[in-house]
Parts: C-alpha cells; structure tokens; sequence
C-alpha cells in the first residue's frame, strides 16, 4: 500500500471521523458564547512579548517530562534524558496530528524500535506517565478547591468525580499488577485456558512485557523523583498558562494570588477535560474546557475566549514544529505517523 493510499484509508477511518465530530461539537458550544466583536479586539491588544517567556516555561517542561520518562524506563533500560527528548517531543507532534492520542502509540513505536526495547513495555511506561498526570492534576484541583468562587459548577464536580475514581482505579491496578506479578500471570493464564496455545502464550508475552514498564512503582526512591519531576512539570506549564493570561489581563488587575489559583486550577481543569476524545490538536474539547475554567472565576468570555485561542495555538504550533524537525532528522517514515500500518514493538 502507497502513501496515497494509506492516506486514504486514514480519511475513511470511523475512529477520525468520530474524533472530527467531537471536537466540531465542542467548538460549537465554544462559538455560542463567543462574542466575535471584543474577542478580535482583545486578540488585537494582547501583549504578545509575553509569549517568549511562555514558550520558554513549555519547552522546560517538556525536558522535565524526559527527565521523567528517564526514570519511569530505567527498570528497562537506561536512557539518556536528551536521547528521549526527541522522542517526546515526536508525540507530543503526532498527537497534534492524529486522532485519540495517536501520537503516544507513535511515542513508543518510535522509542521502542530505535532503543531495542519490548514496545509493551514502552507503552506501559506511557501507561504509568498518564496515571501520575491525572494525580498531579487532582492534586492542583484540590489545592485551589477552598478559593473557588463557584466550586458548585456540575461540569467540574462531574469531571472531577470522573477523574477521582477513573485514576485512583488506573494506579490501584497497576500497583497490584507489579506487586503481585507472578500471581497475575497465573490469573491470566487461567482466564486465556479456552484459546488456542499459540493465541494464549502471544496475550501472556503481551501482558508480561506491560508489566516490565510497571516496574517503577516498586521502587520508592523512583517514585519520588518521578513525582518530583511530574510536579516541575506541571508547573512549568502552569507559567505559561499564567504569562498568557497577563498578556490579556495585567497582574494588577487580576491579583497574584487569583493568578497562581486561577492558573493552576485552569491547568488541572483543561487537561482532565481534553481527556475525551477529540480531532488532532484537542480542537474544541480544549477551547471549550478553558472557558469553563475560567468562568468558575467569573472571567468573561471576552478574556475567556482570546485567551483560549492563543493558548492553544502556542500549545499546538512549535511543539508541532519541533517534532517535525525531529521526524525529518531522526528519519522517521512518515506512513507511521499518517498511514495504516500495523505499529508493533519487539516483542523480546
């Protein structure tokens, strides 16, 4: 199958299109409330100098989001922080370009084939990167739910209830899973008796390399340091999204205590929230999620919306760039990132 062709079985995929109609869906509830005319002129008057120390915050961020998979797969192998780098930074790229997160399957299938690791247990890792965002995040909502205005708002009581018992579930299984690894196998065993020998030892191969990326749970002194750099991470963001919120807003206007409180829970809110699936890039789901944030605040949709639109453009755009570089640098083929193929790791 050519490019051509795997681009267009790309464009015929349910699983796209149903991502397109998401986000269309949550850009229209975005637009209702937008009103255009103060939207284009607050755009027009932002302080847009503010955008270089942002960006800076992002990009240190995104080194201490290596840093951290350095020691999520160590259990592994060892791994340079500035060898993975390009890897993160090439998912962060492709999910900015495919569907339903598709740039952390991309993530591992790279890092898996050019490090010589199992890719199950590449993915595993990623596996354990989201459980510890979504506690860090439950941390922010919780640190700043005593100084919001307007914590009775049922779009954030339900996504915080959601999150609350969705990750809690996620690190509870996964912490039995590394724990009790050989009695797992053994439940699986059990539970795959009906399939076929070749099928069985296949899923069992699957789920035993998954649990290789685990591995780091078990290791306390690990734990903190990825907890550590999980918190570094997430407030590095939590500058940009303050630095962009100044461009619109002057900190004497909004107060640096309702900045750091604003910005941290804005932070927490919107990444939980662009957990339902939407097109390349959160399209919607993350407009929609900001505005929500902020409204909790009662900042108008004239700052709201701006704000969310150049906050996800600076998200979206050099990160995009970078990886990019990194694909074209590091040679990657572009049919893993827009074409049909099967993406399989060694599975050793």
């Amino acid at each position: 199958m050519n490019k051509k062709q795997k681009s267009k079985s790309f464009l015929r995929s349910k699983r796209f299109w149903l991502s397109i109609t998401i986000s269309f869906l949550f850009l229209w509830w975005f637009a209702r409330g937008v009103h255009w005319k103060e939207t284009i002129q607050a755009l027009k008057s932002a302080n847009y100098w503010l955008c270089i120390p942002a960006l800076a915050a992002y990009f240190i961020a995104v080194w201490f989001r290596a840093v951290r998979w350095h020691y999520i797969l160590k259990p592994i192998k060892r791994i340079n922080s500035s060898s993975l780098l390009p890897y993160v930074v090439i998912g962060y790229s492709a999910n900015n370009l495919l569907p339903l997160r598709g740039g952390e399957i991309i993530r591992t299938y790279v890092t898996a084939k050019r490090e010589g690791i199992a890719f199950t247990s590449a993915l595993a890792t990623i596996a354990v990167e989201r459980i510890f965002d979504g506690l860090v995040m439950l941390m922010f909502i919780l640190a700043t739910a005593f100084t919001l205005p307007r914590f009775d708002n049922p779009t954030v009581n339900l996504t915080i209830r959601l999150t609350v018992i969705l990750f809690s579930l996620l690190f509870l299984i996964a912490f039995l899973m590394v724990m009790f690894r050989q009695k797992t196998l053994r439940v699986f065993t059990w539970l795959f008796k009906p399939l076929s020998e070749k099928i069985r030892a296949s899923l069992l191969n699957f789920i035993d390399h998954f649990m290789a990326g685990l591995e780091v749970i078990k290791s306390k002194k690990d734990i903190l340091v990825v907890i550590a750099n999980s918190a570094l991470f997430w407030l590095f963001e939590v500058g940009m999204y303050a630095l962009i919120l100044i461009s619109f807003m002057p900190v004497s206007q909004i107060g640096m205590g309702q900045l750091i409180h604003l910005s941290v829970f804005t932070v927490a809110f919107v990444n939980l929230f662009i957990i339902i699936p939407a097109a390349p890039g959160f399209w919607g789901t993350f407009h929609k999620g900001t505005v929500i944030a902020l409204s909790i605040y009662s900042l108008s949709s004239e700052i709201a919306a701006p704000y969310a639109i150049v906050l996800h453009a600076l998200l979206i755009i050099p990160i995009t760039m970078w990886g990019l570089y990194y694909m074209l640098t590091l040679k990657i083929p572009w049919d893993n990132i827009f074409g049909s193929a099967k993406l399989k790791g060694k599975t050793k």
